[in-house]
């Protein structure tokens, strides 16, 4: 799962900057990918104790 959401906001991200020409802060990327990995796993009970024992969010 963690490997997709990265590899997905990669893509998305490079289709944005050849598309739109906009890009994101790399802080932006990680802080978007973190918050869909929290969100996901924490849909399921054996990731959300998971997720709990890392507690982690960049500033």
């Amino acid at each position: 799962m963690m490997l997709a959401t990265v590899v997905y906001h990669i893509w998305k991200e490079k289709n944005m900057s050849v598309f739109q020409q906009k890009q994101l802060s790399v802080q932006c990327i990680v802080k978007l990918i973190i918050q869909e990995i929290y969100t996901r796993a924490g849909k399921q009970a054996k990731l959300t104790i998971w997720l709990n024992s890392y507690n982690f969010y960049p500033v």
